[in-house]
């Protein structure tokens, strides 16, 4: 292909940045050392990857077993116990907090962490009511996790469960003297038959 000299020193090519006509597929100059879009795509993706590996996963842990459980219906609270998912740090941030709905708070002491447990233990008297538990744990990885759980206090249950065992223990009661006073009729009754009929 022949390219005149008409072409080759018209304002086209000088307006273009070059004063010589480029061969097919070649990169102008102005556009070699620019980057790409490709190029900057490249560069986010692997800035997302480091970003993913740098960061630990799985760093908040998750609650797995409480006791008391949540939503149960109990006649006391003494001992609470929480079992999560990773590794737990004993620090300021380890807390444990008994409040009942109305806004009053019970005293909890001995605040714990053991690996993965955390333990806490309730030395006041815990009136009847809908209390929170709530818990304040710091992972391994430095994650902080909170969260509560709700139960109820009831003590018509522990009257009701002591009624019963005062029913029981007077029924149990009575069998015995009956018992006792089967025996004792029994023991009387062959007597009786050797005395016989008297003879005139």
């Amino acid at each position: 292909m022949e390219v005149s000299e008409y072409l080759v020193g018209s304002p086209a090519f000088k307006a273009g940045g070059t004063g010589d006509p480029r061969t097919a597929g070649s990169i102008p100059v102005h556009l070699r050392h620019s980057p790409s879009v490709v190029g900057l795509g490249a560069l986010a993706l692997c800035v997302l990857v480091m970003t993913m590996l740098a960061t630990p996963a799985g760093a908040a842990v998750r609650l797995l077993d409480s006791s008391p459980v949540d939503g149960a219906s109990i006649v006391s609270v003494e001992d609470i116990r929480f079992e999560f998912d990773g590794l737990l740090i004993s620090d300021a941030a380890a807390s444990v907090t008994l409040t009942r709905t109305n806004g009053q708070s019970i005293p909890v002491v001995d605040v714990a962490v053991d690996g993965t447990i955390l333990r806490a233990r309730v030395v006041a008297e815990v009136p009847p009511g809908t209390y929170e538990i709530g818990y304040v744990v710091r992972s391994a990885d430095g994650d902080v996790n909170e969260g509560a759980l709700r139960v109820s206090i009831d003590t018509a249950s522990q009257e009701l469960s002591g009624g019963l065992l005062a029913v029981i223990g007077i029924f149990s009661a009575i069998i015995a003297v009956l018992f006792l006073v089967f025996l004792a009729d029994k023991r009387r009754r062959p007597s009786r038959r050797r005395r016989g009929p008297a003879t005139a």
